[in-house]
């Protein structure tokens, strides 16, 4: 139950002139523990001097519990004072009608003339506290066609519904007027698991909880290979991605979204595990992606390890440039490795074989050339032999 803590003041006016007239406010109205506090002002036409008072109540309804004095001397502030007030606060104790009473015992003017005596009585109603509902359950709780079985008791409903399926009604009655829900109406759906919550909350502010577990199955997965490896291409709801801003691509003749930049296109796929991963799309071919230190690299040739290193081909997204790369696996450190050109050394047989056909080459050349000469041989009719022999 929750308590309004309510101050309520009531005033009791003395006007007090030579004949000291007194005039009191109307009573009040609080609730049983809340706080009262009475009020009283003395005045007069002409500057005040001093005088004693005392205030009685009603013990069993009222409890006091500070402020003025209940029984004291008052002494003007200074000559030009016409009125003086008193403020005295209660607790309120039970329910019925409790009295204040003020009385003004001694009164004089700063002229030392009496200034007249008197007492008032004010009397404040107490009443029962408002009560305020702890009643936190639904009366029916609906999902448009579909029937859920509801029982006020039970606070979890798993449902499955259609493929197709991309947003649901979902409707409650309350049992109280005074209730008030949150979480109905239209809600949308994405493929998996949707938890949508219903909070019934009472008058007295405690809140109960539905919960709605609604399936959606996923569509026919699109399916790509990288390597003879299959993965499921993620149609939405991808992550973010510095650089990148979110589009639209067709695949397959189904819409999916990709990150793209001005020069690369990027899709997210779950493996048959599903581990999720950013690919890189190429037209119709993809690559793995590697992301380390928040750069992304797209392995154009498969991971060679030996020993503690692995080694691949890649390309960085961010420079545009191919390198092989080398990574430590147990430091985890990435290093482009360097490809030395193997020079051939041809071995000194080989160089010997060479040079020794060369010469022998070249002799018989010089023997050729001696022998047409001394045989008187024109070289016009050789050439046209060896065309002949050739051809």
């Amino acid at each position: 139950m929750k308590k309004k803590i309510l101050f309520i003041l009531c005033i009791l006016f003395f006007a007090v002139k030579v004949n000291a007239a007194i005039y009191v406010s109307n009573t009040n109205t609080v609730v049983v523990g809340n706080t009262v506090t009475f009020r009283v002002t003395v005045s007069s036409t002409t500057p005040l001097g001093s005088g004693k008072y005392n205030v009685t109540y009603d013990d069993r309804l009222l409890r006091y519990t500070g402020g003025s004095k209940l029984v004291d001397t008052f002494v003007a502030q200074n000559e030009s004072t016409k009125s003086v007030t008193f403020t005295f606060n209660f607790v309120t104790r039970d329910v019925g009608n409790a009295s204040f009473r003020f009385n003004l015992n001694e009164f004089y003017l700063l002229s030392e003339a009496p200034g007249g005596t008197g007492s008032k009585t004010s009397t404040v109603n107490i009443v029962k506290p408002k009560y305020y509902s702890s009643n936190n359950y639904l009366k029916n709780l609906k999902v448009a066609d579909y029937d859920i079985n509801f029982n006020k008791d039970k606070l979890t409903y798993d449902i499955t519904l259609k493929e197709t399926r991309t947003s649901i009604v979902i409707g409650a009655d309350k049992m109280e007027a005074t209730q008030t829900i949150t979480g109905i109406g239209e809600v949308p759906l994405e493929e998996g698991m949707n938890k949508k919550t219903i909070e019934v909350r009472a008058e007295n502010g405690s809140v109960r909880v539905y919960t709605l577990n609604i399936f959606v199955p996923e569509k026919a997965p699109i399916k790509i290979k990288i390597k003879d490896e299959e993965y499921s291409i993620v149609r939405r709801k991808i992550p973010d991605l510095a650089g990148y801003t979110k589009d639209k691509l067709k695949i397959n003749d189904e819409e999916v979204e990709v990150l793209k930049n001005d020069k690369y296109t990027i899709l997210y796929v779950k493996d048959s595990k599903g581990n999720v991963s950013k690919v890189l799309k190429e037209k119709d071919n993809y690559k793995k992606i590697l992301e380390f230190n928040n750069t992304l690299y797209a392995i154009s040739k498969d991971k060679e390890k030996k020993g503690n290193y692995e080694y691949f081909k890649a390309l960085n997204l961010t420079t545009s440039k191919e390198n092989n790369y080398r990574y430590e696996i147990t430091e985890k450190t990435l290093q482009i490795e360097e490809v030395k050109k193997e020079v051939k050394r041809i071995s000194v047989d080989k160089i010997v074989i060479i040079v020794l056909s060369s010469i022998l080459i070249l002799t018989y050349v010089i023997f050729i050339i001696v022998y047409l000469k001394r045989r008187k041989i024109k070289w016009k009719r050789v050439i046209k032999n060896l065309k002949i022999i050739l051809f």
